[in-house]
């Protein structure tokens, strides 16, 4: 597996092919300590079971458990590697890639290699077959993440790695040409979109204060990422102090992404990974963020404000106040258990997307939601459902297509 590390203290990164076998398990445990000391890695020891990714905007749960009784079973007949060993090699691997991918697509990553680890019977040769039915089943999870074996196989050579890398490069390439023909978006899938707009805007005309507060989020979520392309994971970390007048012009401060592209570097620190970026906008929307920061303002000075004993009270980061979000849950003690307080998170959004569309679109406006399609049968009115960045993506080849006409973006 090719492994690139940067140099501390540098801008240099080096480029070195690494393996299992080869490493010294104390590197491995250095390497942890790093990251354990610079509170990327959440756990006690090297050998726990289970570690904690943090990257201030998400907390991920990383489980190194595999079933030890099957792989007793599985090892009886053939020359095997030992099962403290994939555990380890799962661990290296994990070590190996913080410095290239966010905690989100690597906690996804082991979950998908214990997952084919334990329907391989721990790739014994025989059971390749189950990988060749994944074509026949149409598995897109499985066919998003093949490389992530492949790179997993090259980093922990086994007997059967050869066999199974020759089937492994083989699907890769088929799926990667059947990928080619699918990249033209569903044109139905525009029109929901904007029916989705326009029953936003006659929401916020006759909503009450506090359906507004509930709803805020969604609000500035359309206005600002149909004005400015924007990631989800870049609308979520707008600064709190991200509004600004000069010579009668007003600006929107926004965080942008250092992690696309050919980006390998990740310090999992939002003040690392994104570059903030002054863009002009109207005064509608300047006016529409500093009344929502007016609206929520004081619930970041309550103390006690999700539990009694939690004294942290204080102006807030970033522009999206998660204690307005949990004001109006009707089940408050999930939220309090899985999230990082005080950061209004990608699933709440999305969670809040999903509470608009069923109180809302289906509640007041009698949409029926059905899965991405439009169309109108029998007088209903139905509105395709899509989760936030699903819904942006679209959003944002709908506004490269509207400047590739005109040659200037603006608001609606």
């Amino acid at each position: 597996m090719l492994v690139e590390k940067k140099i501390k203290n540098t801008n240099i990164s080096v480029v070195q092919q690494k393996d299992y076998y080869s490493i010294p398990l104390d590197e491995l445990n250095e390497m942890f300590a790093d990251y354990q000391q610079r509170d990327i890695i959440q756990a006690a020891s090297f050998e726990d079971d289970v570690w904690y990714l943090y990257n201030e905007k998400i907390k991920r749960r990383v489980i190194f458990q595999l079933d030890e009784i099957k792989f007793n079973r599985t090892k009886k007949n053939r020359s095997v590697f030992s099962f403290e060993d994939i555990i380890h090699a799962l661990k290296g691997y994990v070590l190996y890639k913080l410095d290239v991918h966010p905690v989100e697509s690597l906690s996804e990553q082991v979950s998908f290699l214990k997952k084919v680890i334990e329907e391989t019977d721990f790739f014994h040769i025989h059971s390749k077959k189950v990988l060749v039915a994944k074509k026949v089943k149409k598995d897109t999870n499985y066919y998003k993440l093949v490389h992530v074996l492949i790179e997993f196989l090259e980093y922990f050579p086994i007997a059967e790695s050869e066999e199974y890398l020759n089937l492994l490069y083989y699907q890769s390439e088929a799926h990667s040409k059947s990928n080619k023909e699918l990249t033209q978006r569903e044109l139905g899938i525009f029109g929901s979109i904007f029916e989705l707009g326009d029953a936003l805007d006659t929401f916020w005309e006759h909503c009450s204060e506090d359906e507004k507060e509930e709803f805020y989020p969604i609000k500035l979520w359309w206005e600002i990422t149909t004005t400015i392309p924007l990631r989800v994971s870049e609308f979520i970390v707008t600064p709190y102090d991200c509004l600004s007048e000069e010579e009668g012009f007003y600006y929107l401060t926004v965080r942008r992404t250092d992690l696309k592209g050919n980006a390998t570097n990740v310090t999992h620190k939002v003040e690392e990974d994104y570059t903030l970026q002054k863009i002009r906008i109207n005064e509608a929307l300047y006016r529409l963020i500093q009344a929502y920061r007016d609206l929520v303002d004081d619930y970041d000075f309550i103390p006690n404000y999700f539990y009694q004993g939690y004294q942290h009270t204080g102006r807030r980061k970033y522009l999206f106040s998660q204690r307005a979000y949990y004001k109006h849950l009707d089940f408050k003690g999930s939220t309090v258990a899985s999230s990082i307080l005080d950061f209004f998170s990608v699933s709440n959004l999305n969670y809040l997307l999903k509470r608009f569309y069923r109180k809302v679109i289906v509640g007041m406006f009698q949409y029926e939601l059905v899965a991405k399609v439009l169309r109108l049968k029998h007088n209903v009115q139905l509105l395709t459902e899509l989760p936030v960045q699903s819904l942006l993506n679209i959003m944002t080849l709908s506004l490269k297509r509207k400047k590739d006409a005109s040659q200037e973006v603006g608001l609606r």
